[in-house]
C-alpha cells in the first residue's frame, strides 16, 4: 500500500437529534485491511503505547458483560465499568449512564473499503434530561479526543504494517 500519500485527518461532527439528545462521528481512513485494524484496536494490553485516551479495557471481553476501561480525561485516569456491546472483528463499545440524567452509546467500528484499507468509525450518542446541559460539556471534549484516538490508531496500525516483513523476502 502506498506511502506517498498525505496524512489522512479527521475531525469530530456534532449532531442535535433532539433537545436531548446528541449524537457526535468521527471517522479515518487506515491504510491496512480491517483485521489488522481490529487486531490493534483489540490488543487490549498494549493500548497504553499508543492510545492517548482509552488506555486499557479488562474484564471478559464478551458481548453483555461487564468491563473496567480506563481513560484519560483531561489528565486524570478514570475507570468506569461498562457494559460491553461487543461484535467479533467489527465493533465494540457500550451504553451505560454516564452520570444520573445523561447516558452515554459509544462505539468503535472497523468498515472494509473496496480497496483493501479500513475506515474506522468512532461515535457517541449522549442523551437525557441533563444532555442539553452537561451533554455539551462531554461532547466538546469528545471533538478533540476523538481525532487524537482515531489518528493515533492509524499511525499504530500503519507502523506495524510497515515493519512487518514482506512475504517475499
Amino acid at each position: 500500500m502506498s506511502t506517498t500519500q498525505p496524512a489522512p485527518t479527521t475531525e469530530a461532527r456534532i449532531e442535535r437529534v433532539s433537545w436531548f439528545h446528541r449524537r457526535i462521528h468521527s471517522e479515518i481512513t487506515i491504510d491496512a485491511a480491517p483485521d489488522e485494524v481490529w487486531g490493534v484496536l483489540t490488543d487490549w494490553e498494549r493500548l497504553r503505547e499508543w492510545s492517548p485516551t482509552l488506555l486499557a479495557v479488562s474484564g471478559t471481553i464478551e458481548h453483555g458483560q461487564q468491563v473496567d476501561c480506563v481513560y484519560r480525561f483531561r489528565g486524570n485516569e478514570i475507570t468506569p465499568v461498562h457494559t460491553l456491546h461487543y461484535e467479533e472483528g467489527r465493533e465494540f463499545g457500550w451504553s451505560d449512564p454516564m452520570l444520573p440524567g445523561l447516558v452515554d452509546r459509544h462505539r468503535y467500528r472497523v468498515e472494509a473499503l473496496p480497496d483493501g484499507r479500513t475506515r474506522f468509525v468512532q461515535t457517541d450518542e449522549v442523551r437525557g434530561p441533563l444532555s442539553p446541559l452537561l451533554g455539551w460539556f462531554f461532547l466538546r471534549e469528545m471533538t478533540a479526543t476523538y481525532p487524537q484516538f482515531n489518528e493515533a490508531l492509524r499511525v499504530r496500525v500503519e507502523t506495524l504494517d510497515s515493519e512487518s516483513p514482506d512475504d517475499d523476502a
